[in-house]
């Protein structure tokens, strides 16, 4: 199966029985973001903290453990990617 197919299979199948329509999700997503990021450019943090944010509004809608399973992995590697990009800088 192509990497395609099996992402259409995923979206169709499984995560759409898991957690429904994805529109509020992303929507809710979105105003996270936007709440998050004001006006400034995107750093290697905030793309952990964002995704850790998709998945508070996706625990919103569709609550499963995986969520918040997948949002403490989110915070530990932003906790990391901060530690190193300060040594890095420093």
């Amino acid at each position: 199966m192509l990497p395609s197919e099996l992402a259409t299979k995923i979206v169709k199948a499984d995560r759409a029985k898991k957690y429904g329509d994805p529109t509020p999700i992303a929507e809710t997503a979105a105003a996270l973001w936007n709440n998050w990021l004001g006006t400034h450019q995107i750093t290697a943090t905030d793309v952990q903290m964002m995704m850790a944010l998709h998945k508070v509004a996706r625990e919103r809608h569709a609550p499963q453990e995986d969520n918040t399973t997948d949002i403490c992995g989110y915070v530990n590697i932003y906790s990391r990617t901060k530690e190193a990009l300060s040594a890095r800088d420093s």
